[in-house]
């Protein structure tokens, strides 16, 4: 079980599969674990948290974001140290702590950990998965970074964040990696062995993972509604929280 003073804190640290992960439990009712993307961290759910209601949200800061630990800490190899994979091994040490099954949400790039954590630990721990604006790998990499060296890449990776309102929020180095291992992501074979209510939310308008890539995991995961929010694009927890709170809250009570 998460330590008593997780619950309401905004500074409380677990130790997850033995790395310091920052954690913030708010709420009650069913629990909620709420992933965030790659050049973010656990507050670009802010907006959204405050349009949920009736269940505990527990959000975490992957390493490299806030106070969790980073790679040059005590990890030689950070790109192990920042992969989906890694990450999946983190949430799944969540999971295992709070000892109830729980619903997970992830968005863009917590999406893809959603998915990695089913494709190796499966869906018994799970009632519900949400994956907002998910990059799925189902029709080819997300259209974010060009650069095929470490050099662009942290260039285009500054721009992004600075163009985004991220900057400062995520080290790069643990951005850089994170992408990566995103390139290695692929997820089709997951998708139709996912037999728990899935809620998808993806706007009509996203430049960097397309909304045809959403219809896609819908039609590939049996138990899947598809929510459209007309004229958004990536940024969905920012450009339309309430309405992304609102789909959660509402397809989480229809699928369980």
């Amino acid at each position: 079980m998460l330590s008593p003073n997780a619950v309401g804190s905004i500074d409380a640290i677990e130790y997850l599969s033995g790395t310091s992960t920052e954690v913030r439990s708010e709420g009650s009712g069913p629990p909620l674990i709420l992933l965030h993307g790659l050049q973010s961290d656990l507050t670009i759910w802010d907006g959204v948290c405050e349009h949920l209601r009736s269940v505990e949200r527990i959000r975490l800061n992957f390493p490299g974001r806030g106070k969790s630990a980073r790679g040059s800490d005590t990890w030689h190899s950070l790109e192990y140290f920042y992969s989906i994979g890694r990450f999946a091994e983190l949430l799944h040490s969540l999971v295992q702590k709070l000892d109830r099954r729980v619903s997970i949400a992830g968005w863009s790039m917590g999406a893809m950990v959603a998915l990695e954590y089913v494709k190796r630990y499966g869906t018994d721990d799970i009632r519900s998965l949400v994956l907002c604006s998910g990059l799925s790998k189902v029709a080819g990499v997300a259209n974010i970074f060009q650069s095929m060296n470490d050099e662009g890449l942290l260039m285009e990776i500054s721009e992004r964040s600075e163009k985004a309102g991220l900057k400062g929020s995520t080290d790069p180095l643990a951005v850089l990696n994170c992408w990566k291992s995103m390139l290695h992501f692929d997820c089709r074979e997951v998708l139709y062995k996912i037999d728990i209510p899935t809620l998808i939310v993806h706007g009509t308008e996203d430049l960097d993972c397309p909304f045809s890539d959403a219809m896609l995991v819908s039609q590939r995961i049996p138990c899947s509604e598809l929510v459209a929010l007309d004229g958004c694009g990536h940024l969905i927890l920012s450009e339309r929280p309430g309405a992304v709170g609102l789909a959660i809250s509402e397809g989480m009570k229809r699928l369980g």
